[in-house]
Order: structure tokens, then C-alpha cells, then sequence
């Protein structure tokens, strides 16, 4: 399987968390987690599906994709606009994709990215047509269940959706996953019913000892069985939950800082695309082929570590959402 393109799909309106806090507390809750400031769509509307559509439509055209040869369309995210039908399934009408096109949608928050990879790696093994496509949407538009008033939460996220496509080819290139989930950890983050709507809960303290003591043994045991070692890979992308969690990942692993990729300062937490959308912004255009090391974690408490090879040929772009 090939990754052959990315697409991060964001607001256009930013916010500063010293709109929510003094200067001085946003500038020490920075030093702590890296991020000051975040997008987030400024409306009461949830606009998912056109922000995957927009990613979706923009992907073919980057890639030069015929529509008939596009057989999986998966779209990853905690915050669908409507409870049914499925968002992929809606995608795929307004696309005009085959009718033999797979489509389904997936509730999972950070781990998306690499159980969506996972999967789509497995679906497209699994097809006949050896030119077969998929598109994996992952995303969230999380600001509109944190109210300003819970500052601790709403200072960490972002708003923001990625598209990747995804190719089955003939070129012989390996990856491994390890997916694991620790349910008693399933109240870390959770949503609880409010004004009609739902509201984002989280206990940071849970979030970070989940963290630290699952996330590096995960990846230890991906390293083990893929017999791979952190100084033959070229970087290694976490989840970007905040700095604090991501440095003690990196640190137990003995990963060198220059190797960690960071995209806190652009974006902030941006759930299930945070990955994507720091490979977009933080990878050169001109670069050979890297292997990477991939680790999506959160709620749930879920855990999707990947390692994988993405070519130089692979095409990365960012798109700003102009919102009226």
C-alpha cells in the first residue's frame, strides 16, 4: 500500500488562549503544553462533512485520480454532524463514486489516524482490482462542545480535518501496527450531556498517566516485533496532545528531540488529525523517502502506534477553509 497524499482542511478564524486567560497564564500554560494559539470554525453549525468534502475533492485532483477506481472511503470522527446517515455514505452521493465503493464511518477520537491507516491497508489488501483507492478522512470540529469558560480544555483544541490517499500498488513496501485499548481508562476524556447538546469532559491528570505509562511500551513492543530500532527510522509523530505528554513519550523511548515532530505552535490538539496535519506542515516538499513512526492516542483509552514508509512522491498540502 501507498500513502501518495495528504490534505489538512482548517478554519480560517484563530483564537489566542490569552483571549481566554491573562497573558501571563498563557504564556505558562505554552511553556507547558507548546500551545498559545488554536483555529476553531467560529459558528454554532457543525460543517464537518463539506471540510471532508473540500479535503476529499481536493486529494483526486492533487493526485490525478480517476473517480471509478476509488473503492474504500473511510471518514474517523468523534463529532458527525447528524447521527445517520453516515457521513462517508452522504460523501460518496455528492462525489458521484462508484457504486462498488466501500464507505462506512468510524467513531474514534485520537487514535484515528493509525486505526484508520490499519484499516485501510487491510480493506484494499483484501480487493481484487490491483488499482484500488481509498480515502481516509479523519477530524474533529471539537471547540463547539468546550465552552471558553472551562479554559483548561478549551486552551488545548483545535479544530480541523485531514484526507489521505491511499493506493494499493505493486511496489513491495512493509509496515507494522500494534492497536491496543485500555477501557478502564474510558473516562479520561468523555462527553456528558448539556443544554440539549454535549459538552467535552476531560481529567488531565488520568490522560497523562495513561500516557506515559502505555504509549512508550506500545511502541516498544511495534519496535521489537517489526525489528526496527528508533535510529533507523526518520521521525517519530505523536498525537499531538500537548507538550508536556509528548516529551515524556519521547524521553522513555530515548528518542532524539530532533527526530520528534511537533505541530502544537501551528494548530494545537486537533484530535484524530493532529498526526496528518503535522506531517503536512512540518515534512519538506522536497525530501527522499522516510520511514516513520506513527502514535495516535486518547480517548477511549485507545492506542494506534504504525510504522510506515512514505514516499518522496507523496503529496502534501494545506488548505484554509474561508468560513462567512
Amino acid at each position: 500500500m501507498e500513502l501518495q497524499g495528504i490534505r489538512m482542511v482548517y478554519p480560517s478564524h484563530s483564537e489566542s488562549n490569552s483571549e481566554l486567560m491573562s497573558e501571563d497564564e498563557a504564556r505558562n500554560f505554552k511553556e507547558k503544553t507548546g500551545i498559545f494559539h488554536r483555529v476553531v470554525y467560529p459558528n454554532s453549525n457543525n460543517p464537518i462533512q463539506d471540510y471532508m468534502e473540500q479535503g476529499c475533492r481536493e486529494v483526486i485532483q492533487d493526485l490525478g485520480w480517476e473517480k471509478e477506481n476509488i473503492a474504500v472511503l473511510v471518514c474517523i470522527t468523534q463529532t458527525s454532524d447528524m447521527a445517520y446517515p453516515s457521513i462517508a455514505n452522504r460523501l460518496h452521493g455528492n462525489l458521484e463514486l462508484p457504486a462498488s465503493c466501500l464507505c462506512f464511518d468510524v467513531n474514534l477520537g485520537c487514535s484515528g489516524y493509525v486505526y484508520g491507516l490499519h484499516l485501510v491497508y487491510s480493506l484494499l489488501a483484501s480487493l481484487q482490482p490491483s488499482s484500488a483507492k481509498a480515502l481516509l478522512c479523519v477530524g474533529d470540529l471539537s471547540s463547539r462542545f468546550i465552552p471558553p469558560a472551562n479554559t483548561g480544555i478549551r486552551a488545548l483544541f483545535s479544530d480541523g480535518i485531514s484526507v489521505s490517499g491511499i493506493a494499493k500498488t505493486s511496489a513491495k513496501s512493509e509496515s507494522w501496527f500494534n492497536l491496543e485499548s485500555f477501557g478502564k481508562g474510558a473516562f479520561a476524556i468523555y462527553s456528558k450531556p448539556h443544554e440539549g447538546g454535549a459538552q467535552m469532559e476531560m481529567d488531565g491528570l488520568e490522560v497523562f498517566k495513561y500516557s506515559a505509562q502505555f504509549v512508550p511500551k506500545n511502541i516498544a513492543q511495534l519496535l521489537s516485533f517489526s525489528h526496527s530500532e528508533m535510529d533507523n527510522l526518520d521521525a517519530l509523530v505523536c498525537h499531538q496532545a500537548n507538550r508536556l505528554i509528548n516529551e515524556s513519550i519521547r524521553k522513555a523511548l530515548k528518542c532524539p528531540e530532533e527526530k520528534c515532530l511537533y505541530s502544537l505552535d501551528l494548530f494545537g490538539n486537533t484530535s484524530s488529525a493532529s498526526i496528518p496535519a503535522t506531517l503536512v506542515a512540518k515534512l519538506p516538499k522536497q525530501r527522499n523517502d522516510l520511514n516513520l513512526l506513527l502514535s495516535g492516542f486518547g480517548v477511549g483509552f485507545s492506542i494506534a502506534s504504525g510504522i510506515i514508509t512514505l514516499s518522496s512522491s507523496c503529496k502534501l498540502g494545506v488548505s484554509v477553509r474561508n468560513e462567512n
